[in-house]
């Protein structure tokens, strides 16, 4: 029956309604408007239907991530599970840390986890261990996007130390590193082919030119600098071998700078090396293993977030997030 169930103020056909709505981007608020009911009504409509949603299975190709979540009583950071090749939530993890993360794994059985091939993740050592602990077979991948911002990180706080160090503050390089920023991080060719003029003066320099004055100034952001387009320009190597050459001189190079921000970048890039060597080195099927669908994701969770959908707790949280992106998908993609 469509009709009120005996002492329900809600029909079962705008329950059922109700109840689809809360596998699209419609917040809480949106879904009570719609119906002419309370907030409150659809919260205890979804606590009460939607008790459970289960995780999907460990993938073959399997991203781990974090994002702030600052409701969580665990930590303000919960981990995410993706599956690289479906480009979906496998689970949503309360917290990131540790015993959280041990107390997961050690509840998925050996041969779901001996299935995992590929494990890729930040540069984070919660995430080595519990991936030499609970995928032992896996090759662990970490993700050049997290390799190349810990370097780009370092260089944006090099070249403010560096404007702010200069004895003439009103000069076309102060000026220039102050306002252009975006362009001490980029590839050499993405650097625009026109003419910067100091207004003070009248003066044009071509943007090429100056950007290397600018770097110039200081030794160890221009050893960085020329790291950084080492890294922006890479190619998948053959082999393993070759491509832990290639962190290896990178990291040297990095520890031979004067700046201690700039050595500490080294000193990661040669602890992580056989794992950034992964990430490097070309598969047999020339699939390059990346962590860009977590990233994607992580723009739509935290459009959710931002859009106050109603979560007051994390489990709440995790099955909206589920719900919407995992099993709203058509049924074909998961078969």
């Amino acid at each position: 029956m469509n009709g009120i169930e005996p002492y329900a103020k809600t029909s079962n056909q705008t329950l059922q309604l109700i109840l689809n709505d809360f596998t699209t981007k419609i917040t809480f608020s949106d879904i009570a408007k719609r119906y002419g009911i309370s907030t409150s009504r659809v919260m205890q409509i979804f606590d009460e239907k939607i008790k459970f949603v289960p995780r999907r299975p460990l993938p073959e190709v399997l991203c781990i991530d974090e994002i702030k979540f600052q409701t969580s009583s665990a930590s303000k950071y919960i981990c995410i599970l993706y599956d690289f090749h479906r480009r979906e939530i496998v689970d949503v993890i309360i917290s990131r840390q540790m015993p959280y993360l041990r107390e997961y794994f050690a509840n998925i059985n050996t041969l779901e986890r001996n299935k995992v091939k590929i494990v890729i993740s930040d540069m984070y050592d919660g995430y080595s261990t519990i991936i030499s602990h609970y995928f032992k077979s896996a090759i662990h991948i970490v993700d050049m996007f997290h390799v190349i911002r810990l370097l780009t990180t370092a260089i944006n706080i090099l070249r403010v130390r560096t404007m702010n160090l200069m004895t003439r503050k009103k000069s076309p390089e102060y000026n220039f590193m102050k306002k252009n920023w975006k362009l001490f991080l980029c590839r050499w060719t993405k650097i625009p082919d026109r003419y910067y003029t100091y207004q003070k003066t009248g003066q044009m320099f071509h943007y090429d030119e100056l950007l290397k004055r600018c770097i110039r100034l200081n030794p160890s952001l221009w050893s960085a600098h020329n790291t950084l387009q080492d890294l922006l320009n890479y190619q998948l190597r053959y082999t393993f071998d070759e491509a832990l050459k290639f962190i290896e001189r990178i990291s040297l190079n990095l520890n031979n700078c004067e700046s201690p921000i700039i050595i500490e970048v080294g000193r990661s890039y040669h602890k992580w090396r056989f794992e950034i060597a992964n990430a490097f080195s070309k598969t047999q099927n020339n699939i390059r293993y990346h962590n860009g669908v977590a990233e994607i994701i992580n723009n739509h969770i935290k459009s959710i977030t931002k859009a106050v959908y109603g979560y007051r707790n994390f489990e709440r949280f995790r099955k909206r997030c589920m719900l919407i992106l995992t099993y709203a998908k058509p049924n074909k993609e998961k078969s």
